[in-house]
């Protein structure tokens, strides 16, 4: 009976965890790859930068999609390295229902598979955080490139004024 409970609650997890997965994904890869495009666009759209503030800042938001979607490359990699070790363990749930018999070796074995499945889960979270900082930088060179072009045109008034 506990084996069925066992099996139940690994088939609902692994449901929510692809669910919950999923619709987090798709939104975070999108906004990442949004901002950084959007703030492209706005970039090599503006006169009011400098040419090299362009490319600097182009550079920035073009390296911040190619990490947002490195995002998905990584995250498909760890789906496709877990989803056979919980059917393992779905399997090996549902043998104990048949026989009643569990093994305390193959439920370790089991649980260091996803152990070593999941040792490099990280890079999924951090390459999302390295694709924001990146966009942060990205802007930081917009943001210094605009005050360069202000106080260019500031001395350019002060100059005129003065003759």
């Amino acid at each position: 009976m506990a084996a069925l409970e066992e099996i139940k609650s690994l088939t609902e997890s692994r449901t929510l965890l692809f669910d919950e997965h999923s619709h987090a994904f798709r939104w975070l890869t999108a906004s990442l790859l949004a901002i950084n495009a959007g703030a492209a666009v706005a970039a090599l759209n503006t006169e009011f930068l400098s040419a090299h503030s362009k490319i600097v800042s182009g550079a920035f938001f073009g390296v911040g999609i190619l990490v947002a979607l490195l995002i998905g490359v990584l995250s498909q990699q760890q789906k496709r390295k877990l989803l056979p070790i919980v059917q393992r363990q779905i399997g090996y749930w549902m043998t104990v229902a048949d026989d009643g018999e569990r093994s305390e070796e193959l439920e370790a074995a089991i649980a260091a598979e996803v152990k070593s499945a999941t040792k490099w889960a990280w890079t999924v979270p951090a390459t999302g955080w390295v694709s924001a900082l990146i966009f942060l930088a990205g802007i930081m060179v917009m943001g210094n490139g605009l005050i360069a072009q202000e106080r260019e045109a500031l001395d350019v008034k002060s100059i005129q004024r003065d003759r």
